[in-house]
């Protein structure tokens, strides 16, 4: 019976996965007329948070370091001028703890303190 129990999934398992004739999912019509690829779709609510941060504070307050801003778009990106960035921010725009998400973690009773 165990034997049974171990060998029927694992039969299942291995005749599904041996299935060769399917289309590729770039070439089923049936999934295209579900979900479309050429459709763009509109930006969640993350998104459009951190498009509004970025363009309300992350930008206005940078632009005004001029060490840290630059608008050459050619050249490469690099990791030391993201924590410029950084610091530049946080310099301008200092942390308020007693808002701080932590506080607020600690402070539930499952979690907390």
């Amino acid at each position: 019976m165990k034997q049974l129990i171990i060998i029927l999934p694992l039969v299942l398992f291995i005749s599904c996965s041996s299935n060769t004739s399917s289309v590729a999912p770039s070439e089923n019509s049936s999934l295209h007329s579900i979900s479309p690829s050429g459709v763009k779709n509109k930006p969640g609510f993350m998104q459009k948070s951190l498009n509004d941060f970025v363009k309300n504070d992350w930008t206005p307050t940078l632009s005004k370091d001029k060490k840290t801003y630059v608008e050459d778009k050619d050249r490469s990106f690099t990791l030391q001028e993201y924590a410029d960035k950084i610091s530049a921010y946080t310099k301008a725009k200092p942390a308020n703890h007693k808002e701080s998400n932590i506080n607020k973690l600690n402070a539930l009773p499952v979690i907390g303190k």
